[in-house]
């Protein structure tokens, strides 16, 4: 009888869970679990590499379990803890530390974006030195200027809007090397060796569980990618230890904003842009009624509006539901107020096992930390033994 594959998931406990993580992950985890030996780690240590706040961490971790185990995790097929409760995961992130190269680190695209935000601290910075350029071509001066009124007019909720940092200084490089070595120099200040060194965690986290597969969204394939460069130069240098884990995307599609279908659903753009599990009926059903369908300049193609709301609709609707509006939209008799109010009871529906089991569950918060504890005692085995296997290879045993 062949071995199950080992799957291994990272689960950020941050805060409650949308629609967009229930398609994009968490479907495709439940269908894993029947076949596989499935692990799942809520990712904390992961999670503290972005401010947060101390008291309120047990609280996510705790919401975390509770919104996984209602979704459908079975603690009984898949081994579910904490990352924190395994010392072995920030053990074997070291010992790989030592054999990662900086360049590998220094190209993932997560890293790129996150230490080129536009902090504030680094664009006052910026701003101060430009006074020094005041004798620029026009054109630049007016570019140093558009961009610090939509920085001053912009909040945390906007962000996403603010012109990048690295355009700017793009637009100056040519009147002084030395102002961007400075502004570069500044920015590195900023960000936390945490969010550099965050994949050579991810990638202990996998390897230590002699991972197969690694369920993920396309966004975090590169990490896996690197998480195979490490184990292969592991192994090339120190003998055969590590499975080479293969990524495993979504079959789900990406689903996007309710407000602004140009970007994917996410609690950081606001309520009114996600769908949350937790949400109640009338929520939906709000949300829902507001959602963007714009039919856009081009009559002959669907907008992504309209996309999002029969995307949804193929997940949460019935095949009478999706046939009845694809003729309608085929035949331009489609009222788009009738397909957001199918859309929203069929969502309501589908919610209500979840929601009634999360509620349950959530009536013995010791049960639900027993059930995180017996998950770190069946994970610390595994992880020791592989640890083990490392530092002896290493010769630190």
């Amino acid at each position: 009888m062949p071995t199950k594959q080992t799957v291994f998931s990272g689960i950020q406990p941050s805060g409650m869970l949308h629609i967009g993580n229930y398609l994009g992950a968490i479907k495709q985890w439940l269908v894993l679990q029947k076949n596989h030996d499935c692990i799942f780690c809520i990712v904390d240590y992961h999670a503290i590499t972005t401010p947060y706040e101390p008291k309120e961490m047990p609280n996510r971790i705790f919401d975390a379990a509770l919104d996984y185990i209602a979704a459908g995790l079975d603690p009984k097929k898949s081994i579910i803890f904490v990352q924190s409760h395994v010392p072995e995961h920030t053990e074997l992130a070291w010992l790989l530390n030592t054999i990662t190269p900086f360049g590998e680190l220094s190209r993932m695209t997560q890293w790129k974006e996150k230490s080129n935000s536009t902090d504030e601290s680094a664009a006052k910075f910026l701003l101060k030195r430009l006074s020094e350029y005041l004798n620029a071509e026009p054109e630049t001066i007016k570019k140093i200027r558009t961009w610090e009124r939509a920085l001053s007019k912009a909040t945390n909720k906007d962000k996403n809007e603010r012109p990048p940092l690295i355009d700017l200084s793009n637009e100056i490089k040519f009147y002084d090397k030395s102002l961007i070595r400075d502004l570069e120099l500044h920015r590195l200040r900023e960000v936390n060796a945490g969010l550099l060194n965050y994949p050579i965690l991810m990638a202990a986290d996998i390897l230590l569980y002699k991972t197969h597969l690694v369920p993920v969204g396309d966004d975090q394939q590169q990490h896996v990618e690197l998480t195979r460069i490490i184990a292969r130069k592991f192994n090339h240098q120190f003998g055969e230890t590590f499975i080479m884990p293969k990524a495993q995307l979504s079959e789900s599609k990406r689903i996007m904003s309710l407000a602004d279908p140009a970007k994917k659903m996410s609690k950081s753009l606001g309520p009114k842009h996600y769908l949350a599990l937790t949400d109640t009926p009338d929520a939906i059903r709000q949300k829902i009624k507001s959602a963007v369908t714009d039919v856009g300049a081009n009559e002959n193609e669907m907008s992504p509006g309209v996309k999002n709301l029969f995307l949804l609709l193929h997940e949460f609707g019935s095949a009478a539901d999706n046939k009845k509006f694809e003729s309608a939209y085929a035949d331009k008799t489609i009222r788009y107020s009738e397909l957001k109010e199918t859309l929203a009871e069929a969502v309501v529906k589908k919610l209500q096992p979840f929601q009634k089991k999360r509620a349950e569950l959530a009536e013995d918060p010791k049960a639900i930390w027993k059930t995180l504890a017996d998950g770190a005692k069946k994970a610390r085995p595994i992880a020791r033994h592989t640890l083990a296997e490392v530092k002896r290879k290493m010769g630190l045993l």
